[in-house]
Protein backbone atom coordinates (compact mmCIF):
# COMPACT_ATOMS: atom_id res chain seq x y z
CA UNK A 1 0.00 0.00 0.00
CA UNK A 2 1.22 3.50 -0.71
CA UNK A 3 2.96 5.06 2.25
CA UNK A 4 4.57 1.82 3.44
CA UNK A 5 8.26 0.99 3.17
CA UNK A 6 9.17 -1.78 0.73
CA UNK A 7 12.45 -3.67 0.84
CA UNK A 8 13.93 -6.19 -1.58
CA UNK A 9 16.82 -8.27 -0.18
CA UNK A 10 19.21 -10.51 -2.06
CA UNK A 11 22.22 -12.52 -0.88
CA UNK A 12 24.92 -13.30 -3.45
CA UNK A 13 27.69 -15.90 -3.36
CA UNK A 14 30.61 -13.63 -4.25
CA UNK A 15 31.88 -11.02 -1.83
CA UNK A 16 32.46 -7.34 -2.65
CA UNK A 17 30.99 -7.45 -6.11
CA UNK A 18 28.41 -5.06 -7.45
CA UNK A 19 24.90 -5.89 -8.54
CA UNK A 20 22.53 -4.04 -10.81
CA UNK A 21 18.93 -3.26 -9.91
CA UNK A 22 16.28 -2.72 -12.58
CA UNK A 23 12.70 -1.49 -12.57
CA UNK A 24 10.70 -2.51 -15.64
CA UNK A 25 13.97 -3.30 -17.46
CA UNK A 26 15.38 0.19 -16.80
CA UNK A 27 18.62 0.30 -14.81
CA UNK A 28 18.32 2.04 -11.46
CA UNK A 29 21.56 4.01 -11.62
CA UNK A 30 21.67 5.78 -8.25
CA UNK A 31 19.77 6.46 -5.05
CA UNK A 32 16.96 8.75 -6.16
CA UNK A 33 13.98 10.22 -4.36
CA UNK A 34 12.47 7.40 -2.37
CA UNK A 35 14.67 4.56 -3.75
CA UNK A 36 17.87 3.58 -1.96
CA UNK A 37 20.37 0.85 -2.89
CA UNK A 38 22.64 -0.61 -0.21
CA UNK A 39 25.22 -3.39 0.12
CA UNK A 40 26.00 -4.94 3.50
CA UNK A 41 28.68 -7.34 4.75
CA UNK A 42 27.87 -10.95 4.02
CA UNK A 43 27.02 -10.25 0.37
CA UNK A 44 23.62 -8.76 1.23
CA UNK A 45 22.13 -6.32 -1.27
CA UNK A 46 19.01 -4.28 -0.49
CA UNK A 47 16.74 -2.04 -2.48
CA UNK A 48 14.48 0.07 -0.27
CA UNK A 49 11.51 2.11 -1.46
CA UNK A 50 10.46 4.48 1.30
CA UNK A 51 7.67 5.43 1.24
CA UNK A 52 6.10 3.48 -1.62
CA UNK A 53 4.06 5.45 -4.14
CA UNK A 54 1.59 4.20 -6.74
CA UNK A 55 4.12 4.88 -9.53
CA UNK A 56 6.61 2.53 -7.80
CA UNK A 57 4.55 -0.47 -8.95
CA UNK A 58 6.44 -2.58 -11.46
CA UNK A 59 8.80 -5.49 -12.01
CA UNK A 60 12.03 -5.24 -10.03
CA UNK A 61 15.08 -7.30 -10.91
CA UNK A 62 18.56 -7.75 -9.50
CA UNK A 63 21.37 -8.97 -11.76
CA UNK A 64 24.90 -10.13 -11.16
CA UNK A 65 27.18 -11.87 -13.66
CA UNK A 66 24.25 -12.79 -15.92
CA UNK A 67 22.21 -14.32 -13.08
CA UNK A 68 19.02 -12.54 -12.08
CA UNK A 69 16.06 -12.70 -9.75
CA UNK A 70 12.92 -10.63 -9.97
CA UNK A 71 9.73 -9.73 -8.17
CA UNK A 72 6.59 -7.83 -9.11
CA UNK A 73 5.53 -5.00 -6.83
CA UNK A 74 1.92 -3.83 -6.84
CA UNK A 75 1.42 -0.71 -4.73
CA UNK A 76 -2.22 -0.31 -3.81
CA UNK A 77 -3.84 3.04 -3.18
CA UNK A 78 -4.31 4.07 0.42
CA UNK A 79 -8.03 3.95 1.36
CA UNK A 80 -9.71 7.36 1.35
CA UNK A 81 -10.68 7.06 5.03
CA UNK A 82 -6.99 6.65 5.94
CA UNK A 83 -6.01 9.62 3.76
CA UNK A 84 -8.49 11.78 5.69
CA UNK A 85 -6.94 10.93 9.07
CA UNK A 86 -4.65 13.35 10.84
CA UNK A 87 -0.97 13.00 9.98
CA UNK A 88 -0.25 11.39 13.37
CA UNK A 89 -3.11 8.87 13.05
CA UNK A 90 -2.10 8.05 9.47
CA UNK A 91 1.50 7.45 10.57
CA UNK A 92 0.29 5.21 13.41
CA UNK A 93 -1.88 3.29 10.94
CA UNK A 94 1.04 2.82 8.54
CA UNK A 95 3.31 1.74 11.41
CA UNK A 96 0.74 -0.83 12.54
CA UNK A 97 0.26 -2.01 8.95
CA UNK A 98 4.02 -2.40 8.50
CA UNK A 99 4.60 -4.33 11.73
CA UNK A 100 1.26 -6.13 11.85
CA UNK A 101 0.59 -4.93 15.41
CA UNK A 102 -0.32 -1.86 17.36
CA UNK A 103 -0.47 -1.11 21.05
CA UNK A 104 -3.77 -0.17 22.60
CA UNK A 105 -4.15 0.64 26.24
CA UNK A 106 -7.45 0.00 28.00
CA UNK A 107 -8.20 -0.12 31.67
CA UNK A 108 -11.38 -1.05 33.50
CA UNK A 109 -11.70 -0.28 37.17
CA UNK A 110 -14.32 -1.88 39.36
CA UNK A 111 -14.62 -0.52 42.88
CA UNK A 112 -16.18 -3.00 45.31
CA UNK A 113 -16.33 -2.77 49.07
CA UNK A 114 -18.30 -2.80 52.30
CA UNK A 115 -21.07 -0.32 52.99
CA UNK A 116 -19.80 3.19 53.88
CA UNK A 117 -16.21 2.27 52.99
CA UNK A 118 -15.71 5.33 50.72
CA UNK A 119 -16.09 3.80 47.26
CA UNK A 120 -17.87 6.85 45.83
CA UNK A 121 -15.26 9.20 47.32
CA UNK A 122 -12.46 7.08 45.85
CA UNK A 123 -14.13 7.13 42.44
CA UNK A 124 -14.60 10.90 42.57
CA UNK A 125 -10.98 11.45 43.61
CA UNK A 126 -9.82 9.32 40.68
CA UNK A 127 -11.95 11.47 38.37
CA UNK A 128 -10.63 14.75 39.89
CA UNK A 129 -14.10 15.65 41.18
CA UNK A 130 -14.96 17.23 44.54
CA UNK A 131 -16.11 14.96 47.37
CA UNK A 132 -17.70 17.51 49.69
CA UNK A 133 -21.24 16.85 48.34
CA UNK A 134 -21.09 13.01 48.44
CA UNK A 135 -24.06 11.25 49.99
CA UNK A 136 -24.23 7.57 50.83
CA UNK A 137 -25.16 5.40 47.86
CA UNK A 138 -28.39 3.47 48.31
CA UNK A 139 -28.19 0.15 46.44
CA UNK A 140 -26.04 -0.29 43.36
CA UNK A 141 -24.48 2.60 41.44
CA UNK A 142 -22.87 1.98 38.05
CA UNK A 143 -20.70 4.79 36.70
CA UNK A 144 -19.00 4.78 33.32
CA UNK A 145 -16.43 7.42 32.55
CA UNK A 146 -13.79 7.68 29.88
CA UNK A 147 -10.42 9.30 30.13
CA UNK A 148 -7.22 9.30 28.15
CA UNK A 149 -3.80 8.53 29.56
CA UNK A 150 -0.58 9.74 27.99
CA UNK A 151 1.49 6.57 28.42
CA UNK A 152 4.75 8.50 28.07
CA UNK A 153 4.08 11.04 30.81
CA UNK A 154 1.45 9.21 32.87
CA UNK A 155 -0.90 12.22 32.68
CA UNK A 156 -4.63 11.49 32.81
CA UNK A 157 -7.04 13.59 30.72
CA UNK A 158 -10.69 13.45 31.75
CA UNK A 159 -13.56 14.03 29.40
CA UNK A 160 -16.16 16.43 30.77
CA UNK A 161 -19.31 14.58 29.64
CA UNK A 162 -20.51 11.13 30.67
Amino acid sequence: MEGLDIQFDCETEEDNSSVEWYKDDVLITMNTGNIKKETFPGNIHKLTISPARLQDSGRYRIEKNGISSEAVLVVKEMPETIKQMSKHDREEFLKATQSGTTQRYYIRVMIVGESSAGKTCLFRRLMNKPIDDVISTDGLDIERRKCQVDVKTGEWYFLTSK
